[in-house]
């Protein structure tokens, strides 16, 4: 089975063969069950231990072979074998195959279905990026993720101008030539419960918070779900896992502090989880769903906006009115 991986009959370690395939000892890696007595001097003047793995001697060189070569490198400690022992000696793995450029060639000259020639063919790219920026004049002020509908001036306000829309999305199924809906309603579902939406700081990276949507609603503009904070891991082999928030940390919608009298900045990153999806919640078209995110924050602190009752009772059109500064 390690063969299929690595032929130890087919690679070399610094030149030498590992097996005795040829009437040449001088090339053997094992001379008369003993380690040739240059293999050692050659080592040092490379500087470690090279494994080179040529043609037909695994699947690491076959990808090699398509891929371009290429190289690993570690330390090895042997423990008296043949009489040798080594600490940490450098050591060095490589492909060395021929590559054959058929296949990269092939690959860059996909393209996808009703493209022009030299359209972009393919894209990792699933997802898109909001950039804000707030200010506040509170102290100890935290933007927070402003899930449910409120108010954005007045929170006893009736003005339908400046009433919020929470913070969700809304997707439905397109529909076929045959005036049928391509994806399910749990097809759906299952898309907009592994869309994430990341608030970072654009400066450096940092991670705020994450936002998905666990419950949905039916509606006449098509599927809601409303966007939460959810506690999130990575694992050692870099998959998010989010699970929703609990205990007094339910309520916690904060994202970031947000700094007095100083403009801050954010990212919201919105992307589709490819470790949650699979061919079954997809369908087979360009394009499968189509609808439309909103995104309300609001402060952990009260602010304090202007008095105006026109703008609070709704009868003044949002042109004639200047909406005081707040997040």
């Amino acid at each position: 089975a390690l063969n299929a991986l690595v032929n130890t009959k087919k690679v070399t370690v610094n030149g030498y063969e590992v097996v005795d395939n040829n009437t040449d000892p001088t090339n053997d890696l094992m001379v008369d069950g003993n380690i040739n007595s240059t293999f050692m001097t050659q080592v040092i003047a490379d500087g470690g231990a090279i494994v080179a793995m040529p043609n037909g001697s695994g699947v690491f060189a076959y990808i090699g072979s398509v891929a371009g070569n290429y190289s690993a490198s570690c330390k090895v400690t042997i423990q008296n074998f043949k009489g040798l022992t080594l600490n940490d000696m450098p050591a060095t793995m490589k492909t060395t195959a021929t590559v054959d450029t058929t296949v990269p060639t092939a690959l860059n000259a996909i393209q996808a279905s009703g493209t022009s020639t030299g359209a972009t063919a393919l894209s990792d790219t699933y997802g898109y990026a909001l950039d804000f920026a707030f200010r506040t004049n509170a102290s100890g002020s935290k933007l927070q993720l402003q899930t449910t509908p409120e108010q954005r001036v007045y929170s006893d306000g009736t003005s339908e101008v400046t009433q919020g829309s929470g913070s969700n999305m809304t997707f439905k199924s397109l529909m076929n030539n045959a005036g049928t809906a391509v994806l399910t309603d749990d097809q759906v579902k299952n898309l907009m419960g592994a869309i994430r939406v990341a608030f970072v700081n654009p400066d450096n990276g940092t991670i705020y918070g994450i936002a998905a949507m666990t419950t949905f609603t039916n509606t006449a503009d098509g599927i809601k779900g409303d966007l939460v904070l959810m506690d999130r891991t990575v694992d050692e082999k870099g998959v998010l896992s989010l699970t929703p928030k609990t205990g007094t940390d339910a309520a916690n919608d904060d994202i970031m502090e947000l700094p007095q009298n100083t403009p801050t900045k954010l990212t919201a990153i919105v992307w589709l989880d490819g470790d949650k999806v699979d061919n079954g919640d997809v369908a087979n078209a360009a394009q499968s769903i189509t609808g439309s995110m909103n995104l309300q924050f609001s402060s952990s602190v009260k602010l304090q906006p202007m008095q105006n009752t026109a703008m609070k009772n709704g009868s003044v059109e949002p042109a004639t009115t200047t909406t005081p500064a707040s997040p």
